[in-house]
């Protein structure tokens, strides 16, 4: 996506950006810090809901693990509505495992660590 997604949770958030070399997957899952967006031009693809959080899209609810996925020049801006929902309507799906061929992993928010890399250049929101 060559917009940007701005990551507004109060937590760090998963995002899938380019993919890197011996991945098997189509994209690579990144850290964004809370308060952070990533920075304008990076392929960012959407972002991940651990398995305690649920993508909240206005008509639908979906429990985690999932993948969000946002069209090229769309520049989401993820919320928390509060009891662990993360605000992502109008988003262009979401996926579970098995479904898409992106990482998605079978962890809680608190397992979101250092092991994965930071967003390459992300800005304060």
């Amino acid at each position: 996506m060559n917009g940007q997604l701005t990551n507004k949770t109060g937590e760090t958030l998963l995002v899938y950006g380019p993919k890197a070399p011996g991945q098997p997957f189509d994209n690579t899952l990144y850290r964004l810090p809370a308060g952070q967006k990533t920075r304008a031009g990076w392929d960012c693809d959407g972002f991940f809901v651990p398995k305690d959080r649920k993508a909240d899209q206005a008509f639908t609810i979906v429990s985690g693990p999932v993948a969000v996925k946002y069209r090229d020049y769309r520049s989401p801006v993820i919320e928390s509505s509060g009891s662990g929902k993360y605000n992502c309507s109008l988003n262009d799906g979401v996926y579970k495992s098995g479904e898409i061929n992106w990482p998605i992993p079978d962890i809680s928010c608190k397992d979101i660590s250092v092991s994965y890399p930071e967003a390459p250049g992300h800005l304060k929101a």
